[in-house]
């Protein structure tokens, strides 16, 4: 009995705890306190690395969010890579810097040269996928202000213009999705506990993006937010909004279906996994879905489904059978993939995108529009 009883009690102190961190029973913890490590799909490899503030930051917030849309990773609650895993391994990197303005001290993972710095620079050389989330971003990394001597060396490879910012545009409420791109027909508003208590309304600098890259965002003045960057070794992302005051809405202007359109830019993909979040069961031969948008402008967006582990190959080829670019040309587990298709200049016109896999081809029409 009284063995009984002391079983008992162990248990209930187990659950007290962890209802009191809110940990989910497949995390365990890392770093200077319980931190959540999401159970990767795939055993080779992990998905994701979130580097971020506290539980209530948005980095915790993004970590949960990709976890729910079946990607696996990592999130450390700290504000640098120091004593924790390297990066290395990691598929793509989220970094989640709180925004200071002026003569804050605490620019540890930004400094130029830093260890920090150096690991993200190399990460990046060596074809990583990153995130990066910082408020300040404009006058962190302008060479002429105040901020200038950080992420010297990172800076020049995110995207974003390093001389050509708005600092702190005023009163922006919105961020609406650019059309042509991934975040085509997303709508965000904000949560005003996320904004300073000003009444909805956020201080952010406006980004503006270099040659190669392109705008995501643009806020409810018209000015450009968040950028993608593609240079054919490295991508990444950066936002001056914080991912944890987005409110969502109705699909696609929720904060899983940007956090997985992210994921599919960066060319990483949970296996079974929809859109939506919700696990789905294996395809019962290969599908070739329509591309999304279809007529495109800038880029699309193609979804294939594999019943079984096979070779794949997804090429697009112009109205003439020229062929003008591959997307896929590798082994691919079961489950639903996608891929995305940039316009790279091409002429507006009729194209047609094959796929072969299995044993199996199937081919759809693609309308690019000028």
């Amino acid at each position: 009995m009284r063995r009984v009883l002391t079983m008992l009690i162990v248990l209930a102190f187990a659950v007290g705890l962890s209802q009191a961190a809110n940990l989910d029973p497949n995390f365990k913890a890392e770093s200077r306190k319980p931190v959540q490590i999401a159970t990767p799909l795939r055993p080779d490899t992990l998905d994701f690395y979130v580097l971020g503030y506290g539980d209530n930051g948005s980095g915790y917030a993004a970590a949960l969010t990709l976890q729910g849309q079946g990607y696996g990773g990592i999130f450390i609650d700290d504000s640098t890579f120091a004593g924790h895993p390297a990066i290395t391994p990691y598929r793509s990197v989220w970094v989640f810097v709180p925004g200071f303005h002026g003569t804050n001290t605490n620019y540890t993972l930004m400094l130029t040269g830093g260890s920090d710095e150096t690991a993200m620079v190399n990460y990046l050389n060596a074809g990583g996928r990153m995130y990066f989330e910082h408020a300040d971003w404009g006058w962190a990394v302008d060479p002429s202000s105040a901020g200038g001597m950080l992420l010297g060396n990172l800076a020049p490879l995110m995207g974003p213009d390093q001389s050509n910012y708005n600092d702190y545009v005023p009163g922006l409420n919105n961020e609406t999705g650019v059309t042509g791109h991934f975040t085509q027909g997303m709508s965000f508003a904000y949560n005003p506990a996320d904004t300073g208590g000003n009444g909805g309304l956020c201080d952010l600098d406006e980004l503006h993006p270099i040659t190669g890259a392109f705008e995501l965002f643009t806020n409810n003045n018209g000015q450009e937010a968040a950028i993608a960057y593609d240079n054919g070794t490295h991508r990444t992302v950066v936002s001056p909004f914080l991912f944890r005051g987005l409110v969502d809405a109705s699909p696609p202007s929720t904060k899983a279906v940007y956090t997985d359109s992210i994921m599919h830019f960066f060319g990483i993909f949970a296996v079974g996994v929809e859109g939506s979040g919700e696990a789905k069961s294996l395809p019962k031969a290969v599908e070739l879905g329509q591309a999304r948008p279809n007529p495109m402008s800038r880029s699309t967006e193609i979804r294939f489904g594999l019943p079984s582990g096979s070779h794949v190959s997804l090429k697009v080829y112009d109205l003439s059978g020229r062929l003008v670019s591959t997307l896929v040309d590798g082994q691919f587990p079961a489950g639903y993939h996608q891929a995305r298709w940039d316009r790279q200049g091409l002429p507006g016109g009729v194209y047609f995108y094959r796929l072969e896999a299995g044993g199996q081809t199937a081919t759809r029409k693609l309308v690019l529009v000028r």
